[in-house]
């Protein structure tokens, strides 16, 4: 197996790089609607680096090495995380945009340029946060 597929300080910076621009471009999207294309520019470049997390990272299905329980425990605690931050976002995610929806008398499209950037953002949750948990408990010595 290569080095860098071994590495969990590479991928907790990849994770971390993942969910800035998304974070950005969620918060751009939702607060400045003049500029959602811009937002969703960026929620979609930090999507196009999440997505191979679950594939390539510490979390990645399948493989050579047998997994234990301990090993289970941590990837099932770490999917826990994720879908626990995407769906605390989307709950969040949906009311704000409700409230400001009504609050700012919101057109129709400009509403579903907001939901498709907040579709995009809990799909990066989904793919990035399990991977941060995994690798937090790694520190810079387990890298040698």
């Amino acid at each position: 197996m290569p080095r860098f597929a071994q590495s969990p300080i590479l991928f907790r910076w990849a994770a971390i790089l993942a969910l800035l621009p998304a974070t950005a471009g969620i918060v751009i999207a939702i607060g400045w609607p003049q500029f959602s294309e811009i937002g969703f520019a960026l929620v979609a470049g930090g999507l196009a680096l999440a997505v191979w997390l679950p594939l390539i990272g510490p979390l990645r299905l399948g493989g050579t090495r047998i997994a234990d329980e301990f090993d289970r425990m941590i990837q099932t605690r770490a999917w826990l995380a994720g879908c626990a931050a995407a769906s605390f976002a989307a709950v969040m995610g949906l009311l704000l945009l409700l409230g400001l929806a009504m609050a700012g008398n919101w057109e129709r499209l400009t509403l579903l340029l907001a939901l498709r950037s907040l579709l995009s953002y809990l799909i990066v949750l989904l793919s990035a946060v399990p991977c941060l948990v995994i690798t937090s408990g790694a520190s810079a010595d387990e890298d040698d």
